[in-house]
């Protein structure tokens, strides 16, 4: 009994000892860098990112060698001016380049799955990468409901294929209020709450950017803050988490 109560005591101790693990997560639709100056200005994106002192940075509406951004591999070169590591899943071919969504990293992904989805109009995907303790998944979902509806089993089923904790961020194009939404909760803790609004950024009054945790994934991660971002340089404002 003494033995057994000693050895108890001593994973206390060790566990005690043991670094708080943190992540500080950022969802960031970034209009291909156009900020509501109508300018377009890649590396002011890059030192919001690198001011806030990021572990993950969801990315959505990037240009990889478009016409409209001057044909500049803008995943690449987000990744140089971050010093992160980046992966870009294109979404769709626009203007002589592609167009998708993105992750930037501190950590080298151990596997990247891309996994199209719905779109009406405009084809939509969802990127998702392993990190060694958990999962992290962006997407910028389709302007109609029905194919929003449409993508939460294929969501579901790539999340449950996983047995770490697995985030979901992204511009989900629709409101707290809405069905769809409704919907997500049923599967998804909403981390980054229901009351940020970050659109326009400008002026703004919509809730349409979100963090989620799958809620089957049913491990011990905290939420210690989370914050909209005030900035004007896209017509979204960047939200962010961090996670214990």
């Amino acid at each position: 009994m003494r033995m057994r109560l000693r050895s108890d005591l001593l994973i206390i101790f060790l566990l005690s000892l043991m670094p708080a693990w943190g992540q500080r997560i950022m969802s960031y639709n970034i209009q291909h860098g156009h900020g509501m100056d109508d300018q377009v200005n890649l590396e002011r994106t890059a030192e919001l990112i690198r001011s806030e002192n990021l572990d993950i940075v969801a990315l959505q509406e990037l240009d990889s060698c478009c016409k409209r951004t001057e044909f500049v591999d803008q995943p690449n070169e987000l990744a140089r001016l971050t010093g992160m590591y980046m992966t870009f899943a294109p979404a769709i071919d626009f203007q002589g380049g592609r167009y998708g969504v993105g992750i930037l990293s501190r950590e080298k992904p151990l596997s990247v799955r891309r996994i199209p989805l719905p779109g009406k109009g405009e084809a939509r995907v969802l990127l998702i990468i392993e990190l060694k303790q958990y999962v992290m998944a962006c997407t910028h979902l389709a302007l109609t409901e029905a194919d929003r509806m449409a993508s939460i089993p294929l969501i579901t089923e790539a999340a449950s294929s996983y047995s770490k904790p697995f985030l979901l961020a992204g511009d989900w194009n629709d409101s707290p209020q809405s069905d769809f939404i409704q919907a997500m909760a049923q599967h998804f803790t909403l981390l980054s709450g229901v009351d940020m609004l970050t659109f326009p950024s400008d002026t703004p009054k919509e809730c349409i950017d979100y963090i989620g945790l799958y809620q089957s994934s049913h491990h011990h991660l905290q939420l210690q803050e989370r914050a909209v971002i005030h900035t004007q340089n896209s017509d979204h404002l960047p939200i962010e988490i961090e996670i214990r």
